[in-house]
């Protein structure tokens, strides 16, 4: 008996060697609930621009893995691009996180004042796991061009997602149409880049852009930047105009008023959990001018290095 005990405790102790070579380690059982949560964790990667590094509010409450790009002070472990505007940080973070080995189902972007007033990040990452957006955003009270939400409704449809916080989906990462975010007019407004987005989004991918009414968040810090005046009129047209070829390809099925963002319909869990995103329509594909200022420079953004100050 005493000697099946000592091969027992010896072969332990050669298992835990071995994973000490090979750079693992020995994790309890964990009850059910406890493994979805550490699943979902490592799942979604946290993209997050800040001035300065973040916070230790912040640090403390983003459940997963986190990349962060700083603009006016080096911050490590945060990556430093002095001076950049909103949409060359996002860019930034792109590339970073499509440079890193590990693939991630959720790419959550957010800006480091983004506060939630109903729910936290566990909820956020429930929710995405749950419906499987191709785009997921929270609602952000106030907003007048977010969709209020329908009552007694927890996810719904949506047309517009301000940039504050928004996750997509690894198809979207890696499609290379909705990103990356489009520079080429950051001298006009800052604004502009996210409005592309969201009409691009609209187009590729309608009817999967959700926003999660039961998580709401807020923030606080407006800086000084180029804005447009009047943006739901301008950026639009502008925006549509760089994705297709003439005014008589322009999606058809697409009539998206900014000032209109009633129109939601309320979005039931999906049956599998597999449910990913539709693919882009290839015909609507082939009304696109990928041969425009707008399409070559965000394949130029996905083909350059990332370079970075220390």
């Amino acid at each position: 008996m005493y000697q099946l005990k000592g091969c027992l405790c010896a072969l332990f102790v050669c298992f835990l060697l071995v994973c000490a070579v090979l750079g693992l380690a020995y994790v309890p059982k964990l009850s059910m609930a406890s493994r979805n949560d550490l699943i979902q964790e490592r799942q979604v990667l946290y993209l997050v621009q800040t001035e300065d590094g973040l916070t230790s509010i912040m640090r403390n409450a983003l459940p997963g893995d986190t990349l962060c790009l700083s603009w006016k002070r080096p911050s490590p472990p945060c990556i430093f691009l002095p001076n950049s505007t909103w949409t060359e940080g996002r860019n930034a973070l792109l590339l970073l996180a499509k440079s890193v080995p590990q693939k991630y189902t959720y790419y959550t972007f957010l800006d480091d004042d983004v506060t939630f007033t109903r729910q936290q990040y566990k909820q956020w990452q429930d929710f995405l796991f749950q419906y499987r957006p191709a785009v997921g955003t929270p609602f952000v009270p106030g907003h007048v061009w977010h969709a209020p939400p329908l009552p007694g409704v927890s996810v719904q449809t949506t047309k517009f997602f301000d940039a504050v916080m928004n996750a997509f989906h690894i198809d979207i990462v890696n499609g290379g149409l909705l990103l990356p975010y489009y520079d080429g007019e950051d001298d006009v407004s800052w604004w502009r880049s996210q409005i592309c987005v969201v009409v691009l989004a609209n187009i590729l991918y309608p009817d999967q852009i959700l926003q999660f009414n039961n998580l709401t968040i807020s923030n606080k810090v407006h800086r000084q930047y180029p804005k447009e005046k009047f943006p739901r009129q301008s950026s639009q047209a502008t925006c549509q105009a760089h994705f297709f070829k003439s005014k008589q390809t322009q999606s058809p099925s697409f009539s998206w008023d900014l000032e209109v963002v009633q129109n939601a319909t309320a979005v039931d869990p999906p049956l599998s959990p597999l449910h990913l995103p539709v693919a882009p329509d290839a015909m609507l594909l082939g009304a696109f001018n990928f041969s425009s200022p707008f399409w070559r420079r965000t394949r130029a953004v996905l083909q350059s290095p990332l370079t970075l100050s220390s």
